[in-house]
Protein backbone atom coordinates (compact mmCIF):
# COMPACT_ATOMS: atom_id res chain seq x y z
CA UNK A 1 0.00 0.00 0.00
CA UNK A 2 2.91 2.17 0.56
CA UNK A 3 3.88 2.11 -2.82
CA UNK A 4 0.72 2.49 -4.04
CA UNK A 5 0.96 5.79 -2.25
CA UNK A 6 4.10 6.87 -3.16
CA UNK A 7 3.43 6.27 -6.97
CA UNK A 8 0.00 8.24 -6.84
CA UNK A 9 1.71 10.83 -4.87
CA UNK A 10 3.84 11.95 -7.63
CA UNK A 11 2.35 14.50 -9.39
CA UNK A 12 2.79 13.40 -13.24
CA UNK A 13 1.29 9.89 -12.01
CA UNK A 14 -1.87 10.67 -10.14
CA UNK A 15 -3.97 9.37 -13.34
CA UNK A 16 -1.86 6.71 -14.43
CA UNK A 17 -3.01 2.84 -14.51
CA UNK A 18 0.04 0.78 -13.22
CA UNK A 19 -0.91 -2.45 -11.25
CA UNK A 20 1.59 -2.79 -8.15
CA UNK A 21 2.46 -6.22 -6.72
CA UNK A 22 4.35 -6.47 -3.39
CA UNK A 23 5.95 -9.26 -1.65
CA UNK A 24 8.89 -9.74 -0.14
CA UNK A 25 10.46 -6.60 -0.76
CA UNK A 26 9.85 -6.49 -4.28
CA UNK A 27 7.48 -4.80 -6.16
CA UNK A 28 6.45 -5.44 -9.20
CA UNK A 29 4.95 -2.68 -12.03
CA UNK A 30 3.00 -3.52 -14.88
CA UNK A 31 0.57 -1.61 -17.23
CA UNK A 32 0.99 1.10 -19.89
CA UNK A 33 1.78 4.74 -20.01
CA UNK A 34 1.98 7.10 -22.79
CA UNK A 35 5.82 8.43 -22.20
CA UNK A 36 8.99 7.55 -21.32
CA UNK A 37 8.97 9.94 -18.54
CA UNK A 38 5.92 8.16 -16.32
CA UNK A 39 7.81 4.88 -16.17
CA UNK A 40 10.53 6.15 -14.83
CA UNK A 41 8.79 8.20 -12.57
CA UNK A 42 7.13 4.87 -11.19
CA UNK A 43 10.09 3.21 -10.99
CA UNK A 44 11.80 5.93 -9.05
CA UNK A 45 8.80 6.53 -6.66
CA UNK A 46 8.82 2.59 -5.94
CA UNK A 47 12.44 2.50 -5.25
CA UNK A 48 12.28 5.24 -2.71
CA UNK A 49 9.66 3.40 -0.31
CA UNK A 50 11.70 2.26 2.60
CA UNK A 51 11.85 -1.56 2.99
CA UNK A 52 11.65 -2.14 -0.81
CA UNK A 53 14.62 -4.59 -1.97
CA UNK A 54 13.99 -4.70 -5.78
CA UNK A 55 11.28 -2.65 -8.77
CA UNK A 56 10.85 -5.35 -11.66
CA UNK A 57 9.50 -2.88 -14.19
CA UNK A 58 7.14 -4.69 -16.75
CA UNK A 59 5.89 -0.88 -17.27
CA UNK A 60 4.93 -0.68 -21.61
CA UNK A 61 4.92 2.88 -23.60
CA UNK A 62 2.75 2.78 -25.67
CA UNK A 63 2.85 7.16 -26.86
CA UNK A 64 -0.44 8.57 -27.93
CA UNK A 65 -0.67 8.93 -31.81
CA UNK A 66 1.68 8.36 -34.41
CA UNK A 67 5.02 9.45 -35.07
CA UNK A 68 8.31 7.69 -37.04
CA UNK A 69 11.47 7.01 -35.66
CA UNK A 70 12.75 9.66 -37.95
CA UNK A 71 10.56 12.35 -36.89
CA UNK A 72 11.85 11.61 -33.51
CA UNK A 73 15.61 11.18 -34.13
CA UNK A 74 14.97 15.06 -36.26
CA UNK A 75 13.78 16.04 -32.83
CA UNK A 76 16.86 14.72 -30.86
CA UNK A 77 19.53 16.18 -32.75
CA UNK A 78 17.88 19.80 -33.14
CA UNK A 79 17.41 19.45 -28.85
CA UNK A 80 20.87 18.30 -28.97
CA UNK A 81 21.55 21.20 -31.17
CA UNK A 82 20.21 23.80 -28.95
CA UNK A 83 21.66 23.40 -26.19
CA UNK A 84 25.02 24.32 -25.03
CA UNK A 85 25.71 21.53 -22.37
CA UNK A 86 25.70 18.76 -25.12
CA UNK A 87 28.60 18.00 -27.60
CA UNK A 88 26.27 16.92 -30.61
CA UNK A 89 29.03 16.20 -32.97
CA UNK A 90 30.14 13.77 -30.28
CA UNK A 91 26.70 11.60 -29.59
CA UNK A 92 25.43 9.07 -32.63
CA UNK A 93 21.76 8.73 -32.24
CA UNK A 94 19.88 5.37 -33.44
CA UNK A 95 16.09 4.52 -32.87
CA UNK A 96 14.38 1.52 -33.25
CA UNK A 97 10.58 1.67 -32.47
CA UNK A 98 11.06 4.64 -29.84
CA UNK A 99 13.88 3.12 -28.62
CA UNK A 100 16.74 5.53 -28.21
CA UNK A 101 20.64 4.54 -28.13
CA UNK A 102 23.07 7.19 -27.36
CA UNK A 103 26.96 6.17 -28.21
CA UNK A 104 29.65 8.22 -28.78
CA UNK A 105 32.94 9.34 -26.10
CA UNK A 106 32.36 13.05 -23.94
CA UNK A 107 34.53 14.62 -21.40
CA UNK A 108 32.44 15.11 -18.72
CA UNK A 109 29.72 13.29 -16.78
CA UNK A 110 27.28 15.96 -16.44
CA UNK A 111 26.96 16.22 -20.51
CA UNK A 112 25.64 12.40 -20.52
CA UNK A 113 23.02 12.94 -17.74
CA UNK A 114 21.99 15.86 -19.88
CA UNK A 115 21.82 14.04 -23.11
CA UNK A 116 19.07 11.72 -21.88
CA UNK A 117 17.33 14.23 -19.58
CA UNK A 118 16.42 16.40 -22.78
CA UNK A 119 15.23 13.69 -24.77
CA UNK A 120 13.60 11.21 -22.12
CA UNK A 121 10.38 13.64 -22.03
CA UNK A 122 9.67 13.93 -25.65
CA UNK A 123 6.44 11.89 -27.62
CA UNK A 124 7.27 8.64 -28.86
CA UNK A 125 10.35 7.78 -26.72
CA UNK A 126 9.91 4.06 -25.01
CA UNK A 127 13.81 3.77 -23.85
CA UNK A 128 16.81 5.54 -23.79
CA UNK A 129 19.85 3.76 -23.50
CA UNK A 130 22.76 5.76 -22.82
CA UNK A 131 25.89 4.09 -23.99
CA UNK A 132 28.08 7.13 -23.85
CA UNK A 133 31.70 6.95 -22.49
CA UNK A 134 33.02 9.58 -20.53
CA UNK A 135 36.75 10.07 -21.25
CA UNK A 136 38.74 12.48 -20.20
CA UNK A 137 40.85 12.63 -23.53
CA UNK A 138 38.22 12.85 -26.40
CA UNK A 139 39.74 13.94 -29.29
Amino acid sequence: MEVQAAIKLQQKLHLVDIDIRVADGIVTLTGTVNSFVLKTAAEKAAENVLGIKTVITKIDVMPDGLRTDNDLKAEVLNLFKSHWDIPDDKIEVTIQNGMITLEGKIRWHYQKEAATEVISSLRGVKIVNNNIIVERKVT
